[in-house]
């Protein structure tokens, strides 16, 4: 998940990995171990996360200290947007009380992956 949040950050701020990379103050090599899904350790967790905006402890606990890394990566997600909170109380309310079908949340989860799909093109296409 650190990965696909720091393709993203890239993405959203049009640099390549070796700018991001000086932006945080590591080498160009050890960013490209984290984009491909690598571990890396907590001297270099602490100023990607300081970049990104999250909080250390929130990667640390959303990979590996969770026992359900679909929860870990909500969490993430809510630290990093924290108005995404509300969103997933009301789909849940939503989903609870009726007043939303489980259909409209595929849906609306398919369009998410799609677009995560396109950005992580649009960013390999940026790099080349």
């Amino acid at each position: 998940m650190l990965d696909v949040f720091v393709r993203e950050e890239i993405a959203k701020r049009g640099i390549s990995i070796r700018a991001a990379a000086k932006q945080i103050g590591v080498s160009h090599g050890t960013l490209d171990r984290v984009v491909n899904g690598l571990p890396i350790d907590l001297e270099t967790l602490i100023p990607i996360s300081n970049w990104l905006g999250v909080a250390p402890s929130t990667l640390v606990n959303s990979f590996g200290a969770s026992p359900d890394p679909t929860v870990a990566a909500i969490k993430l997600l809510i630290e990093k947007v924290p108005a995404l909170e509300q969103i997933f109380v009301d789909a849940v309310e939503g989903i609870k009380s009726g007043e939303v079908d489980i259909a409209t949340v595929r849906d609306i989860l398919s369009y998410i992956a799609f677009r995560l799909t396109q950005s992580r093109v649009n960013a390999v296409t940026q790099e080349d």
